[in-house]
């Protein structure tokens, strides 16, 4: 998926706006920040769990997150704290949401993975995120993902008590998944992978859908079928 640098954020902003890559898969949570040298990557499994009592320690995985929201446009999430990834897992290995349960997770816990996500990076006291999101099923959950994930939110990290990042979401585009596997293959550098003039065909082999996907020349997709995988993690 090919990015570039928004020219204007929709929400206040200090600090520079970062062009972001956001898959919400069933079974892993991808981040792409950034392009070139300077570009991040985080894969974080697709799982959640709400705690609601004191933790004895505090949890920190590179593939799990922990955040409390204290305010924002998600004002039901005011006040509640969540663990993600591998760090849900661990806390209730039986009990904890599993996004591959349902399609229609992907969209109601969107922005908690992505928090999650931003969790396993080093600090920052503001964030300026422009993202194009990419799901299974645009049709039906575009206007709920971009809804539950977009606007400013007031997190802390690693803890309810730390110091709180205010994180400002604009979501700029929603996409099919697989949709950006033709942009990075045209082009790549030195050489594409791909025929531009050509038909090209990818396949998506998820944890609970195998989606094939037909590009025409020049990128446009002809033809797209999600099919069940029948996987659960």
């Amino acid at each position: 998926m090919i990015l570039t640098q928004p020219n204007l954020a929709e929400t206040p902003q200090t600090t520079p706006a970062i062009a972001v890559g956001d898959d919400s898969g069933a079974g892993l949570k991808k981040l792409c920040l950034g392009n070139g040298t300077t570009q991040t990557r985080v894969r974080t499994p697709s799982k959640v769990l709400e705690i609601k009592e004191e933790l004895h320690d505090v949890l920190t995985s590179n593939e799990g997150g922990h955040f409390f929201y204290h305010s924002g446009d998600r004002q039901d999430l005011v006040g509640r704290e969540f663990l993600t990834g591998t760090l849900a897992a661990w806390k209730a290995p039986t009990t904890h949401i599993k996004l591959s349960d349902d399609p229609a997770l992907k969209a109601e816990y969107g922005l908690h993975t992505l928090l999650g996500a931003l969790a396993t990076l080093p600090y920052r006291q503001e964030w300026n995120l422009h993202l194009v999101l990419s799901i299974h099923n645009v049709k039906i959950f575009k206007n709920l993902l971009t809804d539950k994930t977009s606007g400013s939110h007031t997190v802390s990290f690693n803890g309810k008590n730390t110091p709180t990042s205010q994180v400002n979401l604009n979501v700029s585009l929603v996409v099919p998944e697989g949709a950006g596997s033709y942009s990075y293959c045209v082009s790549a550098k030195p050489e594409p992978l791909i025929d531009r003039s050509a038909h090209a065909i990818a396949v998506d082999f998820g944890t609970s859908t195998v989606i094939p996907t037909v590009f025409a020349p020049g990128g446009s997709i002809i033809h797209r079928q999600n099919q069940e995988a029948q996987c659960r993690i």
